[in-house]
């Protein structure tokens, strides 16, 4: 008995030798080596046949028979059967299949699966057969598609809002209610879920990385235009690691200050927000500076107005 070889890398290697091998004989085969290989065409035609989706034997050679009597009272040309050939049209082309014959499809596709989701399912073409062949194939279905017409078009849909809708008036009963709770039970998604202070910790971190917001606002660009002229160095939206921890809008870390440019509405002027209060609070406890700024102050403030509140801070 063989022993199996576990090693991925090692099978690959066995594997591109033994196609290589085969693709320098160029069909030149030893009598033993064509047994083999009639030998393995035969079990998997067998295996094929026991799934259920290919004709066994006999039904081939009565699907061969009936070819050769067409093509020889003129009623078929194989050449331009061919699905190789341009123009080609399929046997099946404008017929429909039975729902018996549905049934025995989805049947053997059943039995080849054995419930498992396709390998398909969710890939795009160039995933399933590269992109060279995908785009040539997106092609095909382009040209087929031309000219004909959607099976909709013109067509209303029918509503099914209000009264049309199948649950109109329709309540659960308590046993699907019961169902849809022990369906949800222990999913951390639905509604009342807390989360753990491990897990809201990971988040705040994240949160942090964040850039609030993407655009600065006006007030906040014509401090930051003063502290280009003066020649001072600053960071925007650097976040600040207090027990309330944000994202400043102006940091200056050679004067270790913080500057709020807040606006009238979202700071309710002139009170101002508690959590403003509040980080404020720990932000001069934590050694920093802060110069906060409203909204109606800046509008009017110059250069030298702003240069004389920077010398003030303490």
């Amino acid at each position: 008995m063989k022993k199996r070889i576990d090693d991925k890398e090692t099978r690959k290697k066995m594997s591109e030798a033994k196609k290589k091998y085969w693709k320098e004989l160029n069909g030149n085969y030893t009598e033993r080596q064509k047994k083999s290989i009639e030998l393995l065409k035969t079990q998997a035609r067998k295996r094929k046949e026991k799934l259920g989706y290919v004709n066994s034997m006999e039904t081939r050679k009565k699907l061969s028979k009936i070819m050769k009597e067409k093509i020889a009272n003129g009623e078929m040309n194989p050449t331009l059967n061919s699905p190789f050939v341009k123009g080609h049209k399929s046997g099946m082309t404008g017929r429909k299949m039975s729902e018996e014959h549905k049934r025995k499809i989805g049947l053997a596709n059943s039995k080849i699966l054995k419930g498992k989701p396709s390998p398909k399912k969710g890939k795009t073409y160039e995933e399933i057969m590269g992109k060279e062949k995908a785009d040539e194939m997106k092609k095909k279905i382009s040209i087929s598609s031309k000219g004909r017409i959607p099976w909709n078009k013109g067509k209303k849909l029918p509503q099914i809002s209000g009264k049309n809708h199948p649950m109109y008036e329709k309540y659960p009963t308590k046993e699907t209610i019961e169902k849809i709770r022990k369906g949800l039970k222990g999913n951390k998604c639905h509604l009342g879920h807390k989360h753990s202070e491990d897990t809201k910790k990971k988040i705040r971190e994240r949160r942090a990385k964040q850039i609030f917001p993407i655009k600065d606002t006006s007030i906040e660009v014509k401090i930051q235009n003063f502290l280009k002229q003066l020649g001072i160095e600053f960071f925007t939206h650097q976040y600040i690691k207090i027990k309330h921890g944000y994202q400043c809008d102006i940091l200056i870390p050679i004067m270790n200050l913080v500057i709020e440019c807040d606006g009238d509405y979202w700071h309710k002027y002139p009170i101002g927000l508690e959590k403003d209060h509040i980080r404020t609070k720990e932000l001069l406890e934590n050694g920093f500076k802060v110069l906060r700024l409203w909204e109606n102050e800046i509008r009017v403030m110059e250069l030298n107005d702003f240069e004389e509140r920077l010398k003030n801070v303490d």
